[in-house]
């Protein structure tokens, strides 16, 4: 049909269809849209979860190899002991009466390795990383890790205090005889400290604290081999793990000695001008 003259032609609006096409239109959109929320959030929420629980396994992984090489560092020290203990033994087996003979003279001297034991250093890295997620461990309610990975730390810090308190009262020990000789009996530095009562009595409980750290280097793999059955995690794993933590890294770079960057000493002849010097140096 034709408009009339002078009234805009107006489209009809689309029927109603009698069977509901409008209303369902309507619903499958609130459905689409519906279903499209749930599923950006859901994947949202599904890779935060996946991503949450790849940093737990990253951080377990950590502690697990950080227990390990403590337990490596036990066992150096039981083999540094190890040695020691047969030299004290060698030591203790010559004559008191017979420390200043001679012909021991070069054998006595090596006393002083005794006690030049080695540092024990703890790397606490994992543990704070561990101690910023346990919120997160513990909504997943990894309690027993957490109690065993906290019982691994508190005997690691008194193992690592106890020896280094032990290391450091030898070598002060030995200090007080060497700087002060006169006080002590014996004709020369390792007789003297030889003969020194206290000093022998430490020298015998070398013995006993070799099979001590490697002990305690077993036992703290005990532990973590029950942090390992918690995390369904393989021995085998974890080694890998450290292994690769402690692959050497190659750079274009060599590598800088503290020898090579000892500056000559200062000579006071070379600066013939000296109130000048300071006077173009001062701020």
């Amino acid at each position: 049909m034709k408009p009339m003259k002078g009234i805009p032609f107006v489209p009809k609006p689309p029927r109603i269809d009698p069977n509901g096409s409008i209303s369902r239109t309507l619903l499958l959109t609130v459905i689409g849209t519906t279903i499209s929320i749930i599923l950006t959030f859901g994947t949202s929420q599904l890779l935060q979860t996946h991503r949450k629980a790849k940093d737990r396994k990253m951080t377990a992984m950590m502690v697990m190899g950080n227990i390990e090489s403590y337990a490596s560092e036990l066992d150096d020290i039981s083999f540094q002991l190890g040695w020691r203990d047969t030299l004290a033994t060698i030591l203790l087996a010559i004559p008191q009466d017979s420390l200043d003979d001679p012909k021991y003279s070069s054998l006595i001297e090596s006393v002083v390795m005794l006690f030049g034991l080695p540092s024990f250093t703890y790397d606490n890295t994992a543990e704070q990383i561990f101690s910023n997620t346990i919120e997160t461990w513990k909504n997943m309610g990894n309690f027993q890790f957490i109690s065993n990975v906290g019982d691994c730390f508190s005997a690691m810090h008194s193992i690592q205090e106890e020896y280094m308190k032990y290391a450091n009262e030898n070598m002060a020990l030995m200090g007080k005889i060497t700087q002060h000789p006169d006080q002590y009996p014996g004709n020369s530095r390792g007789s003297k400290i030889l003969l020194n009562p206290d000093i022998r009595v430490k020298m015998r409980t070398l013995h006993r604290r070799t099979s001590y750290y490697k002990y305690l280097a077993e036992y703290m793999r005990y532990l973590n081999a029950i942090n390992m059955k918690l995390m369904d995690v393989t021995e085998e794993k974890v080694l890998q793990f450290v292994n690769e933590k402690d692959e050497e890294v190659e750079v274009d770079r060599p590598i800088p000695y503290q020898q090579d960057y000892n500056a000559a000493d200062i000579n006071i002849d070379g600066i013939p001008d000296i109130p000048g010097w300071i006077a173009d140096h001062h701020f």
